[in-house]
């Protein structure tokens, strides 16, 4: 340091003189011309990291994705001109087979939308392969009276067809008016459907042939696009979860006014939770699941796009570059301000969230869509350069500094928080998950008849096998209620497939405990009682609960109360395991009976419930017995008490037959069971 007497020369460090971080007048030219060049250096790393580097890019895009979710393209209103017919599966489950589509079912449709006046169709479907001719021939019909060539759905080799059904679906339209496109969707290599697919050279007739959304605006008067361009997605500004096109049930299509669908574009597809569903970008908000749509809303996405003229905002690489520069540039100079540590970290923290909000905020007025990881790399990166080489030169006042901390902190306390930082994270996360609550039958008569230290021994045995089993089908222990067990599954990883991963679980604990049971009677003639298990899958709060001394990892919500009410439920019904339906729906290769619609108690909603049963066992007759019972009693029959005791035998579905047949004895008429009468 320099004196501040009236000379040049620099003068002795005088003895207990504090120290002070280095502010501007303790650099020359030289560091700030140093430093600016490595500023210059690492902003330029920055943008070629974000470019080059695959998780950088990834998380770019990300970001990308939520802000043009979030600011851009909104909408008071759902689009005016186009409509969405869907065919779900409520649609499905009134006809004959769910695939192909029943093209009879088609033909109505195709009809209804004429005569209601729509001003044009699309049909997202492909008529790949021959079904029942008559239905066949009914929606060539059905789409030769149209007025206006309706555009169906196109596919080639390129698509993954084969030449068998190329050839099918050529013959299909021949000699019909329609106007093709090509049904295909492009995704990044994340699998995000980000642009509108252009087209391509036709197999057959070596034509260029638009996708389906161009095919669209073309017969409308729009030019197509010949090369691919970014997909705008449209949002809604009350709430980005509000659908953007008005959509209908397919079923009820006879049903709605004229007025919902004259002059209007309708675009008929699919709306299915396990088909033709794409990951769009407002899965950087929504979430996976909420953020993918059906194939059919996104070509309608691309053709609002193409109607409306709207582009896609792009990142500039010459501003992204510059950008990058100055915030690389205003770190280094936050490093070089003399000022207290935590008022450096508070600007610095201030720097990024303004930046965020400038680069953001502009999108919510059609601005430009500006860059964001590659300048705040280049932020965080120049702070960690400029700090190293501050550090460095100033050695002896960055050890006063450290050692004044740890006067005030424990050392080992600091590097507990630093190894597990998450120890102090008490918010949560909404997420879908399976939640299975185990419990044994007369455990408190149990206890109070058993020796205290044999009692403990077989419930260590008893809760070890169990959790065995958890773990080893991918689930979560969240805790332990007495004799019962609560397990999570799809938490804290997400786990795929969780619901059947759960009802996996359940049928294996419902053997080991049984086998347990019987093992325990035989060495101790302690008579354990049977352990039922419920099974409900939903969304549910996840998390650190609690305080900062105390927390767990736990969930909350009426999706794990429910869980508890199904396992209660099954005393009443005669069943070891009772499943929710959103449960056994998740659980495509398993087999279930179905119980009843349950009125759980302490609830005011009804919940369809279901048991598992093994696959090898539903092919015995008792299985097709209770099923015909089942029906007639769902109809209405009055033969169904009788249907039910034909069931009766060793099998898993004697009790619940025995009880279906005891309420309707005693005047039940419908598969609504009242579990507050026990």
């Amino acid at each position: 340091m320099t004196s501040t007497a009236e000379t040049s020369k620099p003068q002795a460090k005088k003895p207990g003189r504090a120290w002070s971080l280095p502010g501007f007048s303790d650099f020359n030219w030289i560091d700030i011309a140093t430093l600016t060049g490595v500023a210059v250096v690492i902003a330029g790393l920055s943008v070629a990291a974000v470019r080059g580097l695959p998780f950088l890019a990834v998380a770019e895009q990300y970001l990308i994705d939520a802000r043009l979710t979030l600011f851009t393209n909104r909408v008071d209103n759902p689009h005016p001109n186009i409509v969405i017919v869907s065919v779900t599966e409520e649609t499905l489950a009134a006809l004959e087979y769910r695939s192909p589509v029943d093209r009879g079912f088609l033909a109505n449709v195709v009809e209804t939308l004429r005569q209601k006046g729509a001003e044009l169709i699309a049909l997202d479907f492909l008529f790949d392969q021959p079904t029942v001719a008559e239905k066949d021939e009914a929606l060539r019909r059905a789409l030769d009276k149209w007025p206006v060539s309706p555009v169906v759905a196109w596919a080639g080799y390129e698509e993954g067809l084969t030449k068998k059904q190329v050839e099918y679906i050529s013959q299909f339209f021949d000699g019909l008016r329609v106007r093709r496109g090509f049904v295909t969707l492009e995704s990044d290599e994340d699998g995000t459907v980000r642009t509108i697919y252009p087209g391509r050279t036709d197999d057959v007739t070596k034509e260029w042939q638009p996708g389906f959304s161009g095919a669209i605006a073309a017969q409308i008067g729009a030019r197509p696009p010949r090369d691919s361009i970014g997909l705008a997605y449209l949002t809604r500004n009350n709430s980005i979860r509000d659908t953007v096109f008005n959509e209908y049930d397919a079923s009820l299509l006879a049903e709605l006014p004229d007025d919902l669908f004259k002059g209007k574009r309708v675009l008929v597809g699919a709306n299915l939770p396990d088909a033709d569903r794409h990951r769009t970008p407002l899965a950087a908000v929504l979430g996976h699941n909420a953020g993918s749509l059906p194939g059919v809303v996104i070509h309608a996405q691309g053709l609002s796009q193409l109607l409306d003229g709207r582009q896609l905002p792009r990142v500039n690489n010459t501003i992204e570059i510059l950008l990058a520069i100055a915030a690389a540039i205003v770190s280094m100079a936050l490093v070089l301000v003399e000022t207290r540590g935590w008022i450096k970290a508070a600007a610095s923290t201030a720097v990024v969230v303004a930046f965020i909000a400038m680069v953001s905020l502009p999108l919510l007025v059609s601005g430009p869509l500006l860059p964001l990881l590659a300048p705040v790399i280049a932020f965080l990166g120049s702070l960690t350069a400029g700090s190293i080489y501050v550090a460095r030169r100033y050695r002896d006042k960055k050890r006063f500094i450290r050692d004044a901390f740890t006067r005030y902190v424990d050392k080992d306390v600091v590097q507990k928080l630093l190894e597990s930082p998450d120890t102090l994270v008490t918010e949560g996360e909404i997420r879908e998950m399976t939640f299975l609550f185990t419990d044994m039958e007369n455990f408190t008569a149990i206890s109070e008849s058993t020796e205290p230290a044999v009692l403990v021994k077989l419930m260590g045995q008893y809760f070890d096998g169990i959790c065995e089993i958890l773990i080893r089908h991918g689930g979560t222990i969240d805790k332990f209620i007495g004799d019962a067990v609560v397990a999570i599954f799809g938490a804290p990883q997400q786990v795929s497939e969780h619901a059947a991963k759960a009802v996996e679980a359940a049928l294996e604990i419902h053997k080991w405990t049984e086998e347990f049971r019987e093992r325990t009677r035989l060495e101790t003639g302690v008579k354990l009682g049977l352990t039922r298990v419920g099974v409900h899958t939903g969304s549910a709060i996840v998390g650190n609960f609690g305080s900062s001394q105390r927390h767990n990892y736990t969930a909350m919500g009426d999706t794990v109360n429910t869980a508890a009410r199904l396992e209660s439920a099954n005393k009443h019904l005669g069943t070891a395991i009772c499943v929710s339906e959103q449960t056994a729906r998740n659980c495509r290769r398993m087999y279930f009976l179905p119980l009843g619609t349950l009125l759980l108690k302490g609830k005011t909603g009804k919940i369809d419930a279901f048991t598992p049963v093994d696959k090898d066992r539903s092919a015995e007759s008792w299985f097709r017995q209770y099923m015909d019972a089942y029906r007639a009693l769902r109809d209405g029959k009055d033969d169904a008490a009788e249907a039910f005791a034909k069931v009766g035998g060793d099998n898993p579905a004697a009790r619940i037959a025995a009880m279906h047949a005891e309420r309707i004895r005693a005047g039940a008429r419908t598969l609504e069971v009242a579990l507050e009468a026990k």
